[in-house]
C-alpha cells in the first residue's frame, strides 16, 4: 500500500510540471502577437460569428469582420502577408463546431471591441486544454508502465517541451482540442483494454463523436479504435472468453453514439458543399465566381484555380525527392514553415540520435526475439505489452491519414503544403511513449536512469532555446 506522503510527491510533481508548463505558455503567448498564429484570425472570427449570427458559418459565404481584420500585430513590420486583413472570407468555415461553441460562455463576457484582449484571454483555454491533455496522458502512463516512474516523467516531459506543441498550444487553435480529447480516448482505450463493458463502449463513443465534431483531422482515430476492438475480440477469443459473442454489439454502441452526436455536421456538409469534407481551395475549384469575389484565394489556396499541378505524382516523388518525411519530421519537432521559429543544426542533430538510437532499440529486440523459438510470439511480447501495442494504432492510423491528405494537397499544388507538425499531435503521447520506449530497450538497465535524465534535460533545453529564439526575433 502507497503511503501518503508518496501519494503526496507524486500529486506534487504532476502539479509542479503543469504549473510550468502553464508559465511557460503564457510567456509563448505573450510573445505570439494577434493572428500570427496558424489561422487564428479565422478561428476567432468562426468565434465571433456564430455569437453575433446565432448561426453556423458557412464557407465560401461567411465574411471575417472589418473589426478582426483591422488588427495587426505588434509591430506591423513583422506581419506576415498571408495574414493581413482585407475584405475575405472565413477559409476555415467549414470546421465542426464543437471547439466554437465550447469558448461561447466566455466570449459572451469579454469586451467584443477589444479584439486583442479577447483574443489574450480565450488563449487562456488552450493553455487550460493543453494541462488536461498532460494529465491524463500521465493516467495513461501510470497504467502502461507502472513499474518505472522515470519512464513515465520522461515521456510526459517530452510532451510538454516539444516546441510545436508549446507554441500551439498558446494560440487559439481548435487543435488544442483535439489533443485533449485524444488523451482522454487514449487513456480509456489502455484503461479499458481488459474490459469488454457496454459502459466503457459508450465513453469511447462519445468520445470519438465529440472528436469527429471538433476537426476532421481526427477521424483516423475511428480506425484506429476498431483495430483495437478487432485484437480485443481476438485476444479475447483465444482466452475462451466472453467479449466475441458481444463484438458487435459493443461496435454498435461505440460508433453509433459517435455517429449520433457528430453525423449530422458531415451530413450537412454533402447537403450544403456536395462534398463530405469541404474545404475553400476545392469549394472555388467548382465555383469560379468565388475567385473573383475573393481575389486573396488562388495565394492561399492555389488548387482554387482548378488547374491541378501534378496529377499524375508518385508516392516516390512525394515521399524522397521532394523530401516530405525529412520536412515533416522537421515540422514536427519545431520548424513551422513561416511562423515563429526554425530550431538549430545542434538540435536537429539530437534529436536524430534520439531518434536512431528508438529505432534501434526495436531492432535489437527484435534480433533477440528471432533467435529463440516461436520468434513470431517471442518478437511481440519483447517489443511492447499488450497494451503498449495499443499506442502503436493511434500513431500508424494518424500518420497515413496526414501523409495522404498532404499527398493530395501536393497533387494539386504542385509543392509540399501545410506541412505542420500539429496534424500528428493527437496521437502525441503514442509518439513520445513508443519513442522513449525503444530507447529503454537499447540502454542497459543499470545505465537508463542516467540516460532517461539527460533525454529529459535536452527536451527542456530544446523548448527554451525555441522559446530564446522567439524572444530574439520578437525584439530584434
Amino acid at each position: 500500500m502507497k503511503t501518503p506522503s508518496r501519494k503526496i510527491q507524486k500529486i506534487s510533481w504532476i502539479c509542479l510540471l503543469l504549473a510550468i508548463f502553464f508559465a511557460k505558455e503564457l510567456l509563448w503567448s505573450y510573445l505570439t502577437p494577434p493572428w500570427q498564429a496558424p489561422d487564428e484570425i479565422a478561428h476567432y472570427g468562426y468565434v465571433e460569428s456564430l455569437f453575433y449570427e446565432h448561426t453556423f458559418p458557412v464557407l465560401g459565404q461567411t465574411l471575417l469582420s472589418e473589426r478582426v481584420q483591422a488588427i495587426g500585430p505588434v509591430d506591423p513590420s513583422k506581419q506576415i502577408d498571408y495574414y493581413k486583413g482585407s475584405l475575405d472570407l472565413n477559409w476555415i468555415a467549414q470546421h465542426p463546431p464543437l471547439y466554437y461553441l465550447v469558448l461561447q460562455p466566455l466570449y459572451a463576457f469579454l469586451p467584443h471591441d477589444d479584439a486583442v484582449t479577447c483574443i489574450f484571454i480565450l488563449r487562456f483555454i488552450s493553455m487550460l486544454l493543453g494541462c488536461v491533455t498532460l494529465w491524463f496522458a500521465g493516467k495513461t502512463l501510470k497504467i502502461l508502465i507502472p513499474e518505472n516512474e522515470l519512464l513515465q516523467k520522461t515521456v510526459l516531459v517530452a510532451m510538454a517541451f516539444l516546441p510545436m506543441f508549446s507554441s500551439i498550444s498558446a494560440v487559439m487553435n481548435n487543435d488544442n482540442l483535439v489533443f485533449m480529447l485524444a488523451s482522454i480516448l487514449t487513456w480509456l482505450s489502455v484503461k479499458n483494454f481488459d474490459h469488454h463493458d457496454t459502459r466503457g463502449s459508450l465513453q469511447m463513443g462519445i468520445l470519438l463523436g465529440l472528436l469527429a465534431l471538433t476537426k476532421a483531422t481526427s477521424l483516423p482515430l475511428f480506425l484506429s479504435i476498431f483495430i483495437l476492438e478487432v485484437i480485443k475480440h481476438l485476444r479475447a477469443k483465444l482466452q475462451g472468453k466472453n467479449y466475441p459473442k458481444c463484438f458487435l454489439k459493443h461496435q454498435f454502441v461505440i460508433f453509433g453514439s459517435a455517429l449520433a452526436i457528430a453525423g449530422w455536421w458531415y451530413v450537412r456538409n454533402l447537403v450544403l458543399y456536395k462534398m463530405f469534407l469541404p474545404d475553400i481551395g476545392s469549394l472555388a475549384t467548382h465555383e469560379p465566381s468565388l475567385i473573383q469575389l475573393f481575389p486573396n484565394l488562388p495565394m492561399m489556396f492555389p488548387e482554387s484555380t482548378g488547374i491541378i499541378a501534378l496529377p499524375q505524382a508518385s508516392l516516390w516523388d512525394f515521399f524522397i525527392t521532394q523530401g516530405f518525411l525529412w520536412e515533416y519530421y522537421k515540422n514536427i519537432w519545431g520548424a513551422f514553415g513561416q511562423f515563429f521559429f526554425r530550431l538549430f543544426s545542434w538540435q536537429y542533430l539530437i534529436i536524430a540520435v534520439i531518434s536512431l538510437a528508438s529505432v534501434c532499440g526495436y531492432i535489437k529486440v527484435a534480433f533477440q526475439a528471432f533467435q529463440q523459438k516461436n520468434s513470431i510470439k517471442n518478437l511481440f511480447k519483447k517489443m511492447l505489452t499488450w497494451k503498449g501495442w495499443t499506442m502503436l494504432l493511434p500513431f500508424l492510423a494518424v500518420a497515413a491519414g496526414v501523409t495522404y491528405e498532404l499527398f493530395q494537397i501536393y497533387r494539386e499544388r504542385g509543392f509540399l503544403g501545410a506541412m505542420q507538425g500539429r496534424y500528428m499531435f493527437s496521437a502525441l503521447m503514442a509518439l513520445m511513449y513508443l519513442l522513449i520506449r525503444g530507447i529503454e530497450k537499447l540502454i542497459p538497465k543499470k545505465n537508463l536512469p542516467v540516460f532517461l535524465m539527460l533525454i529529459m534535460t535536452f527536451f527542456i533545453v530544446n523548448d527554451f532555446v525555441a522559446l530564446i529564439y522567439r524572444v530574439i526575433s520578437e525584439f530584434s
